[in-house]
């Protein structure tokens, strides 16, 4: 089977149906599931709340080019990376955010 290269890359928005905070998310194949392995805190919403009480919703598509960019902008748009609204947590490689998450997270158990 030959797999086709692509130049598009779509933008999702994944919801939590339980507390509504989102993941932004990009993925390059359709065949493929979505790429959130690097994002621990989504990877254990996935885990607590089961990938059935998420929603997808496809927020747009582009050039691959373009993607850095865009995602930065749906980020800041649907406040992705505040811990009251989303899972996008790294906040464009924002440290201090991630050890403010890490200490609430540890303060509720």
């Amino acid at each position: 089977m030959k797999i086709q290269k692509t130049n598009k890359v779509e933008l999702y928005k994944l919801t939590n149906l339980k507390d509504g905070k989102s993941f932004i998310v990009e993925n390059i194949n359709k065949n493929e599931s979505f790429s959130y392995e690097d994002n621990r805190y989504f990877r254990n919403a996935i885990r607590i709340y089961g990938e059935k009480n998420f929603s997808v919703e496809r927020i747009c598509c582009c050039k691959r080019s373009a993607i850095r960019r865009l995602k930065e902008f749906f980020i800041k748009k649907y406040k992705t990376n505040s811990f009251k609204y989303g899972y996008n947590l790294l906040d464009f490689h924002n440290k201090f955010r991630i050890l403010t998450y890490q200490r609430l997270l540890l303060n509720k158990i």
